[in-house]
């Protein structure tokens, strides 16, 4: 734990975008400042606010912000305003650990990697300003997150579903995600919780409620069997609260999921991404035949699972034939939840580099040009702006499609459409629900 206390208590406050997700790495670091004897303050930015109309707090020592890429041009332009103010400042996320020297015109101190140990340092003295990189710090060395701040917005405290973390880091490399990258430059960044450390912190959390389920944040939940059957033993005797985590699809034997079931699992999120099964193999890196993933997806449905897909819209090398074959997919097995987003590419990432190299992309959305990305927005591939439309316009009607009987070819009917709207694809609707009473 960390204990080391200034010579003279500082006052922080840490900025971040204001999701569903409780933000658990602002939370920790929270936790550590208070440890070493400082106030620390949180704010969570709603994710439309304009910058310039938000007033700066006063009385700060330090002022950090933790960035995504895709919300950080709002980030970094309060950070500098801070800046300009007399404040220092401390940019850390994602986006900072990836482009540091693009990140730091805009803050005193950029943090590459973990938080936790850097910004402590800074907050101590200890850093130089410029780009800050500590150790990672041990699994169950970390401090139980700090639920104070966050839980003083009455919104927060009244969500029912509340989060936690059995580790950190991921055991996949996958040619898209953020985590390829974190672990080539932190070889050790996968560290596993014990069973008991989990469990003393699920404990400080039952103190707060409401309380009816626990959202699991990490990538691959229980990977270790041997961890997962001591949880299994342990969570429904100590805690026993109902949970949703996440695990690969193609891993959801029954051996896993009669232990996630004893252990009081509720539900599971997996991560399609697409049934182009060659593309997402050569392409995405990712395991996992589409036998497999059907297989895998329906055990869990049949083990009465709460189910919820991940897949990717927009994909390079992908049509929008294939993007509808993965909507087919998931109108076979009828998760409770699919969730489509928009393929994102990152600049540090394997396969945004490959977008680049091929034309697809330029890569001028990353760091600072041009609009604010997101997953639920138009790609920003080179695609003619007829595909770009037809892909959002899927996006936009993937997760209600595919509940629909015949979703697929509905999908590709209305997106097929000059101008659709509403009425016309609630016209598909009766239409193909008709047929299905004779065909």
């Amino acid at each position: 734990m960390y204990h080391r206390k200034c010579m003279t208590k500082k006052k922080v406050l840490l900025i971040g975008i204001d999701t569903i997700v409780e933000p658990l790495g602002l939370m920790y670091i929270t936790a550590a400042l208070k440890q070493g004897g400082n106030h620390v303050d949180l704010e969570l930015i709603k994710e439309k606010t304009d910058i310039s109309d938000i007033k700066l707090k006063s009385g700060y020592d330090f002022v950090g912000f933790s960035v995504l890429t895709g919300n950080h041009k709002r980030l970094l332009k309060l950070s500098q305003r801070y800046r300009e103010a007399g404040v220092k400042t401390i940019v850390g996320g994602p986006h900072a650990t990836f482009f540091a020297n693009e990140t730091l015109p805009f803050a005193d101190f950029v943090v590459v990697g973990e938080g936790i140990k850097a910004v402590l340092d800074v907050v101590n003295g200890g850093a130089r300003p410029g780009i800050v990189r500590t150790d990672l710090t041990a699994a169950d060395e970390f401090p139980f997150a700090d639920r104070e701040e966050l839980y003083k917005d009455p919104k927060k405290l009244g969500n029912r579903i509340k989060n936690l973390l059995t580790g950190f880091g991921c055991p996949f490399s996958c040619n898209y995600c953020c985590n390829s990258a974190f672990n080539r430059m932190f070889p050790r960044f996968l560290r596993q919780r014990s069973v008991d450390n989990v469990i003393q912190e699920a404990k400080k959390l039952l103190k707060y409620r409401p309380l009816e389920l626990i959202f699991f944040q990490e990538d691959y939940f229980g990977m270790n069997l041997s961890w997962l059957k001591e949880f299994a033993e342990k969570w429904p005797r100590e805690i026993n609260i109902p949970f949703h985590c996440q695990i690969r699809p193609e891993f959801g034997t029954e051996k896993r999921l009669k232990l996630l079931k004893k252990a009081g699992c509720h539900g599971i999120s997996v991560g399609i991404e697409t049934m182009n099964e060659k593309l997402r193999r050569k392409i995405l890196g990712r395991g996992g035949t589409n036998k497999q993933i059907t297989e895998g997806c329906l055990r869990i449905k049949k083990f009465g699972f709460k189910l919820r897909t991940f897949e990717m819209i927009g994909l390079p090398f992908l049509s929008i034939q294939d993007d509808l074959e993965t909507l087919k997919f998931n109108c076979l097995i009828q998760p409770n939840f699919a969730r489509a987003e928009m393929y994102l590419p990152l600049r540090f990432s394997v396969l945004g580099e490959l977008c680049i190299k091929e034309g697809l992309w330029d890569g001028s959305e990353v760091p600072f040009e041009g609009k604010e990305l997101s997953m639920d927005s138009e790609s920003v591939l080179n695609y003619d702006p007829e595909h770009k439309k037809k892909l959002l316009l899927l996006q936009k009607i993937f997760h209600l499609a595919a509940h629909l009987p015949y979703g697929d070819k509905i999908a590709k009917e209305f997106i097929a459409m000059e101008n659709p709207k509403l009425d016309d694809f609630l016209s598909l609707v009766r239409k193909y629900m008709m047929d299905g009473l004779y065909l």
